[in-house]
């Protein structure tokens, strides 16, 4: 009997014992499991991070293309408007020109007309 006793409480501490290395385990485990997602959790915050900061540093890149290009639509615009004015004046002259010379071919050809009316 003192045999089956011993064999009993030898069985029910290798039992307790199993118990206590699986609890152990399962801890441990689930330590490795939080302390790895935690890890991940970081390594996502610094890959998000520098996704920002790129994302931050593109939208400034195109705002100085954007500034860029409409200082240059400027100033070809204010080429082109300073080339259509030298046009429209030199049109304007050569306008003026043509018709003071239009005028003072009538005006020559009416003065040889009243001429000759009143040599008659």
């Amino acid at each position: 009997a003192a045999a089956a006793d011993a064999a009993a409480a030898a069985d029910a501490a290798a039992n307790t014992a199993m118990t206590e290395e699986r609890e152990s385990l399962g801890l441990a485990r689930d330590a490795a499991v939080t302390a790895a997602v935690g890890d991940a959790r970081m390594e996502a915050a610094a890959v998000l991070s520098t996704a920002e900061s790129a994302h931050a540093a593109a939208l400034e890149d195109l705002n100085a293309s954007h500034v860029e290009a409409l200082n240059h639509e400027e100033k070809e615009s204010s080429k082109a408007l300073k080339h259509a004015e030298a046009e429209s004046s030199k049109a304007a002259k050569h306008a003026e020109a043509k018709a003071a010379k239009h005028a003072e071919a009538e005006a020559s050809k009416a003065a040889k007309q009243a001429e000759k009316e009143t040599l008659i």
